[in-house]
């Protein structure tokens, strides 16, 4: 890797220099202030608040490796959802315990940091500017499941005049809709009427 135009082979000294690359990158720019005291927000019911916080079963996991794609994301050493699911008698328990530990601790343990790699975007890459960190496995597993909590209680604080964020519509169904309606106006010549 090259480090500040100069080639560097020491495993140590490149495993820190991706760590304080990413840090960086990926560190708050500047700080917003906004002020919401007049906005007022729907909010969850503490009974709807218990769907987000129930207890993650062992079939909701297994559901959620169901839906990853097959050839998503393989680790360094080539396995993916493939091999998990085929495998899944052998290290379903494994990744069970994974995410149990995640919904217990609220973090993913230190020694679970293998299921994250950098992923070349060009041919010899050397610098760091050429790779991008994605997630795998467990990460995305949680990620899904946390997803489809969400999902269920996210009709809930969305006012139903938005026309995003709800399954079946698109950011641009409101747009089609504004450009049917000003063409049907031009037709009918009702500009002047609203």
């Amino acid at each position: 890797m090259k480090i500040d135009g100069q080639w560097c082979e020491n495993p140590i000294k490149v495993k820190d220099e991706i760590k304080k690359y990413f840090e960086m990158r990926f560190a708050t720019q500047s700080k917003i202030n906004l002020n919401m005291d007049s906005v007022h927000f729907r909010s969850i019911s503490d009974a709807n608040m218990d769907l987000i916080f129930e207890i993650i079963s062992e079939q909701e996991i297994l559901e959620v490796v169901k839906q990853c794609g097959c050839s998503k994301s393989p680790r360094p050493d080539g396995y993916n959802f493939y091999f998990i699911k085929n495998n899944w008698g052998i290290v379903g328990q494994d990744i069970v315990r994974a995410v149990y530990c995640f919904q217990e601790m609220g973090h993913i343990p230190h020694g679970c940091n293998a299921f994250i790699t950098l992923v070349s975007m060009r041919n010899n890459s050397s610098n760091l500017n050429d790779f991008r960190l994605i997630s795998l496995v467990v990460y995305k597993e949680i990620s899904k499941i946390l997803a489809n909590k969400i999902k269920r209680v996210l009709p809930l604080v969305i006012d139903k005049s938005q026309s995003a964020f709800f399954s079946g519509r698109g950011l641009l169904d409101i747009v089609l809709v504004v450009n049917e309606t000003i063409d049907y106006l031009k037709k009918e010549n009702l500009r002047g009427e609203f």
